[in-house]
């Protein structure tokens, strides 16, 4: 509340963001990918700020885990 809305959604987004970075290797991949997360991360910020809730939010990260983990076969770390 005292920095406002936006810093909170920047900084949340980039926190997201770099937390799915893990410990992978620099790559060009990977700064797409980040991009892509990032742009995630904005969209379900404002999406949790507009609904006043995270459970939207809760709930479209189980559902992409859940894809690709149960649908694809994929590791999900």
């Amino acid at each position: 509340a005292r920095h406002g809305v936006w810093i909170a959604v920047v900084a949340n987004s980039t926190v997201f963001a770099l937390a799915h970075a893990g410990g992978s290797e620099p790559s060009d991949g990977l700064y797409g990918g980040l991009a892509n997360i990032l742009l995630f991360g904005l969209f379900t910020s404002l999406y949790a700020v507009r609904e006043g809730s995270l459970w939207g939010v809760c709930g479209w990260h189980a559902a992409w885990n859940g894809l690709l983990g149960l649908g694809f076969g994929l590791e999900v770390a």
